[in-house]
């Protein structure tokens, strides 16, 4: 059985790579949005491959925004545990996560105007 220190560093190193990938994945996909929005449709076909371009919507209800009763008694707790393996400094001290190369939102890419509109305004 591999030692802890092995199997932390395997870890370690393979989330920077992940964390690499997800970089290289996100300009792909915003390449291959572009291609949607230039092109003005919802559906790519190639020789090997079909992309779909959906819309999709979620509703949520922040805290902030919400009468207290109504939060207390409609509100959703889900725990869970998170895993968080760091670097060691040469010291043995734990280091920084390391930073995203640039900021970016998760959320979807859309190409509506009004929406486009709606989300300079909040800016």
């Amino acid at each position: 059985m591999p030692k802890v220190d092995e199997i932390l560093e395997e870890y370690y190193t393979k989330k920077e790579k992940l964390k690499d990938l997800e970089d290289e994945i996100f300009l792909l996909k915003q390449s291959i949005e572009s291609y949607f929005e230039d092109h003005q449709v919802n559906v790519i076909k190639s020789n090997g491959y079909t992309a779909y371009l959906k819309e999709m919507s979620v509703e949520r209800l922040s805290k902030k925004d919400c009468p207290t009763d109504v939060w207390n008694d409609c509100c959703k707790v889900s725990k869970f545990n998170t895993l968080t393996v760091v670097k060691n400094d040469n010291k043995g001290n734990p280091t920084k996560r390391r930073s995203r190369s640039r900021s970016r939102s998760r959320s979807r890419f859309f190409f509506s105007k009004e929406k486009s509109e709606r989300s300079e305004r909040r800016k």
